[in-house]
């Protein structure tokens, strides 16, 4: 994400939070809306993403969540072709929204053929990384949804890319997340709000911090599961609390 810091200093510099900043017109269309978004994919506790293998785990999760909350399935490449085939059949009932890297990130020929097999969507993610991963998956066809991670994409510049190659294709995108917290959430979610085309959003993992090192920045509504808001101060309009920056913690080489 070593371009990130890039982005917060031109924004800074226009005095503006970083969807609105002018700067970003240099690598594509900037399209800028209301600091708030809809998390399609819910925040914590309407959010449901099923790991298991079982048609009883999902269909009992399908029970639990009700038939009005989306729920997608991620496997994280632990299915081989004939597994995700049978699988993804017998799930048919449970109405789920797409199957998120069902088979091995460098099975792309397979990927292709699974998605001309079954009905529901695929989405991408250990399979693309860069606008080159995202390039060739769409020119085989072999997806639906690509899941952009500024974490993986060393930032918002090969982010910018991935989706464009997307868009063009037809390919809509998401938005996801390691265990960051709420700063590098906040960049995560600038860019989910300038670019229309990131269809789906799931940026919850400040949720598993013990405490919240961060002052500013996107925050989630205490009322309204899945609505998450944005400050339209310049920059990421997010910033380390000082307690946490000077607790006496230091590396040594």
């Amino acid at each position: 994400m070593q371009k990130l810091p890039l982005y917060s200093i031109c924004s800074l510099h226009d005095g503006a939070a970083i969807i609105k900043t002018k700067n970003l017109n240099k690598f594509t269309q900037l399209i800028a809306g209301c600091l708030s978004l809809s998390v399609i994919s819910r925040t914590r506790p309407h959010k449901w993403c099923c790991h298991g293998y079982k048609f009883s785990h999902v269909k009992a999760v399908r029970d639990l969540a009700g038939p009005d909350i989306a729920l997608k399935i991620d496997s994280n490449q632990g299915w081989d072709y004939p597994t995700a085939v049978a699988n993804i059949q017998t799930m048919a009932p449970l109405n789920l929204e797409y199957s998120e890297q069902p088979l091995a990130a460098w099975d792309y020929e397979n990927i292709r053929r699974l998605r001309d097999k079954v009905s529901l969507p695929i989405c991408a993610d250990e399979s693309v990384f860069d606008e080159k991963d995202a390039l060739k998956l769409v020119n085989l066809g072999a997806v639906d949804y690509l899941n952009i991670k500024l974490g993986k994409s060393a930032g918002i510049h090969t982010a910018l890319k991935i989706n464009a190659i997307a868009e063009a294709a037809g390919c809509k995108c998401m938005v996801g997340c390691f265990g960051e917290s709420r700063l590098a959430l906040s960049a995560s979610a600038h860019l989910a709000m300038a670019r229309p085309n990131i269809h789906f959003i799931d940026l919850d993992s400040a949720y598993s911090f013990k405490q919240d090192p961060v002052e500013g920045g996107m925050t989630y509504d205490d009322k309204v599961g899945g609505l998450i808001h944005l400050s339209d101060k310049p920059g990421l309009g997010a910033s380390f609390k000082q307690e946490f920056l000077s607790d006496g913690s230091k590396i040594v080489i």
